[in-house]
Parts: C-alpha cells; sequence; structure tokens
C-alpha cells in the first residue's frame, strides 16, 4: 500500500473520569455482531464504531461500519466484561500493517482503585481524528491491546463522499522520458540506475478516489519511492496522468515491479528491469 498521501494525525483517548464508565442497565444501541476477545485479565465484549458516543457512552445515531472518505473523525466504543481496576487498555489505529495513531490508558488511575461490582461492563471510548480519511478502502482496523498482549481488530470501511462519480483505471505504461509539453517518449521496460520511471496513462478519479503508485525493488517494497493522486470534487473524467519513481540513490541492478491500485484495488502491475550502464 502506498502510505505517502498520509498526512499527520492525531488520536484523542478520553483520558479524564468519562474514559471509563459502567454500562448502563438495558443499553440497546449495540451492533448486531459481537465479538468476544479474552485475555487473562479482561474479556473485550465488543468493539463498535460510532459517529458519537455521548457523555453516558451511548452510541449517536447508532453503530456504524462503514464511513465516508470526507469525513474527519471516527469513534469507536470497546465494552470490557466487569469493572477491572488495574490494567493498560491501547487502541491501535492501522491502515493495512501501518500504525496512524496511538493511545492507552491505565485502569487503576482511571478508576481510582474502586471496586468493582460483578456483572457490570466498563466502557472505553477512542475517537480517531484525521485531516480528512483520505483511503477510501476496507483497510482500516482498530487494534485492541491489553497489557502487551492483543485481544482482536475490529475494522471499519470508508466509502466515497455522498455524490462523487465512479472511478476507474483506463491504461499505463512505462517510460524513460516525459516531457510536460510533449508528454512522454522512449517506452521501455528496462531503465539504468540513474533513470527515472515515468508511470503514463490514464485514470478518472471521483471526488476523493486515491490512485498509487507503489515500487517493489528486490521483492521489497519502496515506500520512499511511491507516489499517487487523490480525485478532485467533481472529477471522475478520464484524464492523463504521470507518476515518477525517481531513482534517489540509484536503482539497484535487477526485476523490480510499478504496482498501481485504485481505491484498496489492485489496477495494474508493471514489472521492469534495471541493467547496469
Amino acid at each position: 500500500m502506498g502510505c505517502g498521501i498520509f498526512r499527520a494525525f492525531a488520536l484523542a483517548l478520553a483520558t479524564s473520569g468519562c474514559c471509563f464508565f459502567p454500562a448502563p442497565d438495558g443499553d440497546s444501541d449495540d451492533a448486531d455482531d459481537t465479538t468476544e476477545a479474552t485475555t487473562e485479565a479482561f474479556t473485550i465484549d465488543e468493539v463498535v464504531f460510532a459517529r458519537g458516543v455521548s457523555e453516558q457512552f451511548e452510541l449517536e445515531g447508532g453503530p456504524v461500519t462503514q464511513f465516508r472518505a470526507n469525513e474527519t473523525v471516527v469513534h469507536a466504543r470497546v465494552t470490557i466484561d466487569g469493572r477491572p481496576s488495574s490494567g493498560h487498555i491501547t487502541m491501535r489505529w492501522m491502515w493495512h500493517e501501518q500504525q496512524i495513531a496511538e493511545a492507552s490508558v491505565d485502569l487503576s488511575d482511571v478508576n481510582g482503585g474502586l471496586l468493582f461490582s460483578v456483572g457490570q461492563n466498563t466502557y472505553v471510548r477512542g475517537t480517531l481524528t484525521l485531516e480528512r480519511l483520505l483511503y477510501i478502502g476496507d483497510g482500516y482496523h482498530l487494534v485492541i491491546v491489553a497489557d502487551g498482549e492483543e485481544l482482536g481488530n475490529w475494522s471499519f470501511e470508508v466509502l466515497p463522499p455522498e455524490g462523487a462519480r465512479p472511478s476507474r483505471f483506463i491504461s499505463a505504461q512505462l517510460y524513460r522520458s516525459f516531457d510536460p509539453q510533449t508528454g512522454p517518449s522512449d517506452p521501455t521496460t528496462t531503465f539504468a540506475p540513474t533513470e527515472t520511471v515515468y508511470i503514463v496513462g490514464q485514470v478518472a478519479l471521483g471526488h476523493l478516489s486515491w490512485f498509487d503508485a507503489d515500487f517493489t525493488v528486490n521483492q521489497q517494497i519502496d515506500r520512499s519511492r511511491s507516489s499517487g493522486l487523490i480525485g478532485q470534487e467533481g472529477g471522475g473524467d478520464p484524464m492523463n496522468f504521470v507518476l515518477r519513481g525517481e531513482p534517489g540513490d540509484g536503482w539497484p541492478v535487477g526485476n523490480h515491479r510499478a504496482t498501481l491500485t485504485l481505491n484498496d484495488n489492485p489496477a495494474m502491475s508493471l514489472p521492469f528491469t534495471v541493467a547496469a550502464n
């Protein structure tokens, strides 16, 4: 996955007395699918996402599994079985394998060492705040860790904004040269170590759709060479694009490839060879 498009992220996980809260009796807004995860100290009864969580830990508008790419906040409510008075809960917000935010809470600090009643629940509230969600797709997930032990992960999907036009990949080819006035020239799949790899083609990008080029160099993805585009508001018409794989300190001699991805879906793989000068 290309990571170059991400901006700086911040995670706000409430750490005041309201971060952990006894579950109200008869709570009726839980999601239908309940996932239980257990460690020696904790049992996670449920993790649900929402567009808001009230001070009483009720889900505002009910549980949500899908958000829009132009939304900027994702709320999560974690339900722990019982009322633990010690231990740590950590929320790790992920995009595929990339961690984008994390926050931890010490239960003894929040609960003040109080004795909790058997049979009741504890709520944890987490909030992921972004400049914008950016990446359309199903790669977002929340990992819950208790005292260093991963209990599981829960995912949500990001859809295009309301009214966004459909996106589609059309074509792409590798070139040795590109001029802004005349376009690409010298199509090839063989490059010198110091040459830029130009990927030129056509794609239709609806509003906030994303299109990335990742470069796999000697079987390893090199994030420093990734590049991409984001669809503009009102977009969706076919357009010409050029993405660059810069040589940096030099491409190593060998067989590599550029992988194009549109909205988290593979679009095309373009193998190429770097030969010694």
